[in-house]
């Protein structure tokens, strides 16, 4: 753990990747270096240098979803964090990597979104952590000067530059619009998000996710322009994201987009009801059941990973039909939600690495079976 005072911290892999030209700068001397480190290495360090705060809501709330449900691939699909400091210095070198000391007013000044949701997932209470909980790598890039106003102003542009969201992008395009619309005319307690501030909204790329999860194979054969690769509908939200918005802002195919912005329209209300009805569930309870995928809170509350849960809501598109001109679930009399959760149970009993839910959620056969598994109940 890191001494606020004498911040510590060690990298797994540490590179200096200062340039000549920093090194010889006439307006401070500037250095660079990238590491990967454990995500409990990053835990007490300050955000003061950082101009803008970390503020929760749906961007944490993203991470965090990232976090719980594919922690091996958490590197790739985070932005990482960067750290500015007067100095850093290699403390000493072994086979956990480089032991690395910092000046004690080093700060992260982006990323404290990222800092933020990994204080929520290890438990961090301002002193120490749950040491249960495993670590997560995190690439980091540190900056090293010894001039105050660089410091200040790389601090301010490293922020203002981000890129703006899909979500923001097409969301002021208005490509989410109509699925709002819908929402707001079923009376439905939920909206999606239109921009990345929009904190209290269902996250929008889950939301396509869910839509996309429920297409009927026949559907989507004749409608969809990419092939219908069911471990994506988990594993991809931002392909669905970009799919949809490129759909409906500059559609390559009109005529088959509108089929599917209409089944979108007609669905989302009951994909996000069955997706936040099945997160919690009482079914999901199976005796002996040791497993990633479903969190018990002290209260016996349940909250099921998203590795369990896509795959188990695209088992309901064989009951998606459309009557009367509009697309619905239509569950049959013989429907027993428990039927599928035994088969989950079944494929995930035995190594550690068939109960991992990331596992679970990007294996095809997990589609398969529990598809047949619905089939099997309809009337």
């Amino acid at each position: 753990m890191i001494d606020n005072n004498t911040p510590y911290a060690t990298a797994k892999v540490w590179r200096n990747l200062t340039s000549p030209s920093m090194k010889n700068a006439m307006r401070g001397k500037v250095s660079v270096y990238h590491g990967i480190f454990d995500s409990h290495e990053l835990l007490s360090f300050s955000g003061d240098l950082n101009v803008r705060r970390e503020k929760g809501g749906n961007v944490k709330k993203q991470i965090l979803s990232t976090l719980e449900d594919d922690p091996a691939n958490f590197r790739y699909l985070n932005g990482g964090i960067t750290i500015v400091t007067r100095f850093v210095v290699e403390d000493k070198s072994g086979s956990e990597g480089v032991r690395l000391r910092f000046h004690k007013g080093a700060s992260i000044i982006n990323g404290t979104q990222t800092q933020g949701a990994l204080r929520t997932y290890h438990g961090w209470d301002g002193d120490d952590y749950d040491r249960d909980i495993p670590s997560v790598e995190v690439d980091v890039t540190i900056i090293e000067s010894s001039d105050d106003d660089l410091i200040t102003d790389i601090a301010v542009a490293r922020n203002v530059q981000n890129t703006v969201k899909d979500v923001s992008v097409f969301g002021r395009q208005g490509a989410f619009d109509s699925l709002n619309n819908s929402l707001a005319s079923q009376k439905s307690p939920f909206r999606i998000a239109t921009s990345e501030t929009d904190n209290d909204h269902f996250e929008t790329g889950k939301a396509l996710q869910l839509i996309f999860a429920l297409m009927p194979e026949e559907f989507w054969e004749s409608y969809v322009t990419t092939p219908r690769n069911r471990p994506s509908l988990y594993s991809s939200k931002a392909k669905w994201m970009k799919y949809y918005g490129n759909g409906a802002t500059d559609p390559k195919d009109p005529e088959k987009f509108k089929e599917v912005e209409e089944f979108a329209i007609d669905i989302i209300g009951e994909a996000l009801q069955i997706y936040k009805d099945s997160q919690s569930a009482s079914f999901w309870k199976v005796s002996r059941w040791k497993t990633d995928g479903i969190k018990l809170g002290s209260d016996g509350s349940i909250r099921v990973v998203d590795g369990f849960l896509i795959p188990f809501i695209h088992a309901h598109s064989v009951y998606v039909q459309k009557k009367g001109g509009k697309w619905s679930i239509e569950l049959p009399s013989t429907y027993d939600p428990s039927k599928l959760i035994e088969k989950i149970h079944k494929m995930t009993k035995g190594s550690s690495d068939d109960s991992n839910p990331q596992t679970f959620g990007k294996k095809d056969e997990s589609y398969e079976i529990l598809e047949m598994t619905a089939l099997m109940m309809k009337d």
